[in-house]
């Protein structure tokens, strides 16, 4: 291998960024179609940390200006900051591939447990209340008991009120009405 093979081309800050979102998207795509090769799928993810880390080192020092890092991801990036320190910690560690199963197992075990307390706290199966034996309804009112309370209603009436109510009830009790 010579020289020339070993540099590395130098792009734009921009094309770097058009480069890391167009990984994103293929990551996305990758992770809606069951079919694809998880292999696939990790090192598409580890590349996308990889030229995260690379893009950071350019930031920091100094090539897009007086900016700091998650300033400035913010800025060029939709992904959340936290996706994007998951593939840049995943892409840092020694070994990627098994950084990345041991934060998949970490992430399983983290939904199983909330799972799992989620079942525990909702109850399994209300238990019913017993219902009683009678129900609890006021007695039923003898004839007198309602015809003491039609009279004391007729009283509070006023007198014209009272003049209607009686030819409505002549008309009752003549079977007119």
């Amino acid at each position: 291998m010579n020289e020339a093979q070993n540099l590395t081309p130098f792009i734009s800050l921009d094309e770097a960024v058009l480069s890391v979102h167009k990984k994103f998207q293929h990551v996305v795509r990758m992770q809606g179609n069951f079919i694809a090769a998880r292999g696939s799928l990790i090192a598409a993810r580890i590349e996308c940390g990889m030229e995260l880390l690379a893009l950071r080192a350019r930031i920091e020092t100094g090539e897009a200006g007086q900016i700091g890092w998650w300033e400035w991801y913010e800025q060029k990036f939709t992904r959340s900051r936290a996706d994007a320190e998951k593939v840049m910690a995943i892409a840092s560690d020694a070994n990627p591939q098994a950084a990345y199963e041991a934060a998949k197992a970490r992430n399983a075990e983290i939904n199983r447990a909330y799972r799992q307390r989620k079942r525990e706290s909702v109850p399994a199966h209300r238990e019913r209340e017993p219902e009683p034996e009678q129900e609890l309804l006021p007695p039923e009112p003898s004839l007198q008991d309602i015809e003491d309370r039609i009279i004391d209603l007729f009283k509070q009436l006023h007198r014209t009120a009272q003049v209607r109510c009686a030819i409505k009830l002549r008309k009752i009790m003549r079977g007119e009405a």
